[in-house]
């Protein structure tokens, strides 16, 4: 059984909407209503910062539909590699599951030692690497530095996800790069 999008087939999806994977536009090649016109780019926006579109009562995230489109695939996931959700060129989509998604996250804003991966432990005051990976959370050690905490955290990431991490080096909080 070919795969689907929301039920809907790849065929029928492009027969409603072009795909052009250099600069990640979706149109419409048919008018549906009054504001969804021929040749119009879908952009409406969607509530988590992605775009949306809307066909017979089912909403689809346009990666998502892109990627369908390009691929005809409809992986687990799609990761945004640059981060930018409105992104949608074929570039900088990926597939992925849900754990390497979510290695490539940047730093929290709640964070407080300033790097990806680390924290303080006050009462021995040193800084602890961490690494989490398809729901298991593995202790790098302690170290003197947040620094050297925060390679560790690198070196750990880049060997359990390859190009999925999301360093401390590539969010240019290290000096140097591993």
């Amino acid at each position: 059984m070919a795969p689907t999008l929301k039920g809907f087939t790849r065929e029928y999806l492009a027969s409603l909407f072009s795909y052009d994977p250099e600069t990640g536009l979706i149109t419409r090649l048919i008018t549906a209503g009054p504001i969804g016109r021929y040749g119009r780019i879908l952009e409406s926006p969607h509530n988590a910062g992605y775009t949306q579109v809307a066909h017979k009562g089912k909403r689809m995230l346009l990666h998502r539909l892109a990627y369908f489109l390009h691929t005809g695939e409809t992986p687990q996931e799609i990761d945004h590699i640059n981060h930018d959700r409105k992104n949608n060129r074929f570039e900088n989509l990926r597939a992925a599951t849900s754990s390497l998604n979510k290695c490539n996250a940047p730093m929290r804003v709640t964070n407080s030692s300033g790097f990806k991966g680390v924290w303080h432990d006050k009462t021995r005051n040193r800084y602890t690497a961490q690494f989490q990976y398809q729901g298991v959370n593995r202790r790098l050690g302690r170290f003197k530095t947040a620094e050297e905490a925060a390679r560790a955290y690198d070196r750990a990431a880049v060997e359990a996800v390859g190009e999925f991490a999301m360093t401390n080096a590539k969010m240019g909080l290290l000096k140097e790069c591993l």
